[in-house]
This record gives C-alpha cells, structure tokens and sequence, in this order.
C-alpha cells in the first residue's frame, strides 16, 4: 500500500471498495484453510478481478501471498 503512493496507482484500501476487499480476504482465509482448489475461491478471484477489469484498470498486483496461489492453481 505504501510502496504504491507517487506512482498514481490506486489501491483497494479505502471504503468505496469494501465489497471486494471483503472477497479478497475470503479468499486469503480459504487459503490458509487449505481450500486453495475450491471452486469458491476461484469465483471469489475471479468476481475480483472481473470487477477490477470493468473499471478498466491497466494492471493488477496480487500483492497478498495467498492470491498468486489460487490464481495459480486455477
């Protein structure tokens, strides 16, 4: 989060993207309770990332350790 400020990228960390901070973090608890290959993590990444699309980013970093996992195994 703080390595990001003074390059204009913006992050999720403020309340108008607290729905998909919320499936971030599920995501991250399905991880750490050894469900990396369930079809409920894959969604919950790929709702995220669909939704980040659609406001048309340009690049999205799975910064988290659990995130690379999932989007890995799917």
């Amino acid at each position: 989060h703080k390595e990001l400020e003074g390059y204009e990228i913006e992050d999720l960390h403020h309340e108008g993207e607290k729905d998909q901070l919320d499936k971030v973090q599920a995501v991250i608890n399905l991880v750490k309770a050894n469900k990396t290959h369930t079809l409920e993590a894959k969604t919950l990444l790929e709702e995220t990332i669909h939704y980040l699309e659609s406001k048309q980013v340009g690049s999205i970093i799975l910064g988290c350790t659990e995130l690379p996992i999932v989007h890995s195994h799917h």
